[in-house]
């Protein structure tokens, strides 16, 4: 029972003193219990001025970008290091739908693009493992998506 005493003692005494140093010092002790609460005041601020921000528009969301005029697709020439090359390859090659893209893009391409120059394969895998068999054999590829069914789409 002696130690709880004499650690209540000692605890009213060492607040007693602070107590004593507080009036002594006011402005101190104003700033020390202030200043923790202007500290969060100035966080909740923010928040909300980050928040306010990011609503205001700041900038413009783009879910699609003005159309641009693309440059006709350069014909792939024959090097005499290689045994021939394609300007355009493409996948599926499957659907009636792609075919007829890729038939538009090859007659609508200034100069028109061979037909032996653009070849379709069955899927990107079988494009990826030619172009990786036949590397600088091939100008480019396109891989197009095609969903079908009732609400049949190409992407």
């Amino acid at each position: 029972m002696g130690f709880i005493h004499k650690w209540w003692a000692q605890t009213r005494l060492l607040l007693w003193k602070n107590f004593r140093i507080a009036i002594r010092n006011k402005v101190l002790s104003l700033l020390q219990i202030f200043s923790p609460i202007l500290f969060i005041l100035s966080l909740f601020v923010f928040q909300e001025a980050i928040i306010k921000t990011d609503q205001t528009g700041l900038y413009d969301v783009v879910t699609q970008g003005p159309p641009i005029q693309l440059s006709s697709i350069p014909i792939c020439v024959k090097n005499r290091n290689l045994d021939g090359c394609l300007t355009f390859a493409y996948a599926p090659d499957n659907s009636d739908a792609v075919r007829d893209i890729v038939d538009r893009i090859r007659l609508n391409n200034n100069p028109p693009i061979a037909e032996d120059s653009v070849r379709g394969f069955g899927t990107a895998e079988d494009i990826d493992a030619f172009l990786f068999n036949n590397p600088n054999f091939t100008q480019g590829a396109y891989v197009f998506s095609v969903q079908t069914g009732n609400n049949s789409r190409m992407q």
